[in-house]
């Protein structure tokens, strides 16, 4: 094992790149807040020119202990660097499992990402381990669902059983969520996602019907090398002059589709819109989608576009096959 701390010469206590065992791959960074004294901290640097970070902690500390993720800015003014906090996660979560984070870090200057391990005063039997890091000159997604024990799912859940996301906010206010299915009677074997815009706390503000939001789907690829990511994507655009799909994009509570919850709370939900093959059953048992047993969908809800006379030919309805964007018959 070899100490990664790169900068703070007090650093560095119970830090260690831990190799892979023989019949396995990859590396993560581990801090042993058990053997650590309060305040001991570790790091790792990334080398500069990216904008969002993707990575998988692993929380098995006290719940004061704390993983950070800062970005150390280089300019004229601060020659040695310039610190900014972008994240901080707890550790105690006692989900066993590896979770996804992504970071948008929008670096404009020379810069370097650092993960900084802290413990808290609270007695602690592990630590924070971070995998599988990742930076991309891209933007994050806005929303992670993380689906776990996606094979028994997958098992026991019968055609047009459904499993619904929370309920995600998109950056300007609209409310939307997503619906698993393991599939239709009419497309066997494939997996479908489903959307519905759902009653959010800004609806009063917002556009009505929804007007060119295009709702991204992507169903990761949890390869560890980001190069060889082949993740699967399923895009919508929401037409508030398609009269025949108005019901679909317009005020959630006007529709009337009233959702109550376990603990008295309720909501309310748009019909849906998305495809009935998504993914054949075979293709998501490929490759990595399902890694540990798990699979994670990322969200985003975002403008595309207004249309106007010179862009109307983008508008035109073409016939599309099975994989096309229909409408769960629900």
């Amino acid at each position: 094992m070899r100490h990664v701390c790169s900068y703070f010469s007090q650093c560095g206590v119970g830090a260690a790149v831990v190799p892979p065992p023989s019949q396995g791959k990859g590396y993560f960074m581990h801090l042993n807040t058990a053997t650590a004294e309060p305040g001991e901290c570790a790091s790792l640097e990334s080398r500069p020119g990216t904008q969002c970070l993707q990575f998988f902690p692993h929380n098995t500390g006290a719940a004061d202990d704390v993983l950070s993720t800062w970005v150390k800015e280089y300019d004229m003014a601060n020659p040695s660097g310039k610190l900014k906090l972008f994240k901080g996660i707890s550790g105690g979560g006692g989900l066993g499992s590896w979770e996804l984070h992504n970071v948008n870090l929008n670096m404009t200057q020379k810069a370097r990402v650092v993960f900084e391990g802290v413990r808290g005063t609270s007695p602690s039997k592990a630590g924070f381990s971070v995998g599988e890091m990742n930076l991309s000159v891209t933007k994050c997604p806005q929303h992670i669902w993380h689906i776990r024990n996606i094979t028994g799912l997958l098992a026991t859940t019968p055609a047009g059983g459904k499993l619904y996301s929370p309920c995600f906010l998109s950056p300007i206010g609209y409310s939307f969520q997503a619906v698993y299915l393991n599939g239709q009677s009419d497309c066997p074997g494939y997996m479908a996602t489903y959307f519905h815009l759902t009653s959010g706390p800004s609806d009063h503000k917002l556009k009505w019907p929804c007007p060119w939001q295009q709702v991204t789907t992507v169903l990761m690829d949890q390869q560890s090398d980001i190069r060889q990511q082949m993740n699967m994507h399923c895009m919508v655009t929401t037409d508030p002059d398609n009269k025949s799909s108005d019901s679909k994009w317009d005020d959630p509570t006007k529709v009337v589709s009233k959702v109550t919850m376990s603990d008295g709370s309720c909501y309310y939900r748009c019909p849906n819109f998305g495809t009935s093959s998504f993914i054949t059953h075979s293709r998501l048992k490929s490759r990595n989608f399902i890694k540990g047993n798990d699979a994670f969908f990322l969200f985003s809800l975002e403008v595309v576009f207004c249309p106007s006379s010179d862009t109307s030919y983008l508008l035109v309805l073409q016939r599309l096959p099975c994989s096309a964007v229909d409408v769960d018959p629900d």
